[in-house]
């Protein structure tokens, strides 16, 4: 009798394994397969030609939320050759300065 109690455990406890790893893996597929939510877009700029890409990035970036975050002092010397912002997108200048 302890014996088939034993082999009865057994197959229960590999019963149970089975069913949470196939549980696991479906979860997993079913969460690759749906949308992803992406963090915020930050786009990085420390000079007048990191700023100009930086616009364009976020100006095609599929995220609302798109930032422009400069690391450094800018100074552009000709505004007429940054892109226009065709979107919503933040300037986040933090402790730095954007001069014309």
């Amino acid at each position: 009798m302890n014996s088939n109690s034993s082999r009865r455990k057994s197959v229960r406890i590999a019963t149970s394994l089975k069913l949470l790893t196939m549980t696991s893996c479906s979860v997993l597929t079913i969460a690759a397969l749906l949308p992803q939510h992406s963090w915020a877009a930050n786009h990085l700029a420390s000079n007048e030609t990191e700023l100009r890409q930086a616009i364009l990035d976020a100006n095609v970036d599929a995220d609302p939320t798109a930032t422009v975050t400069l690391t450094a002092n800018i100074i552009i010397i000709d505004p007429t050759l940054l892109p226009a912002l065709s979107r919503p997108v933040t300037l986040d200048t933090g402790a730095f300065a954007l001069s014309v």
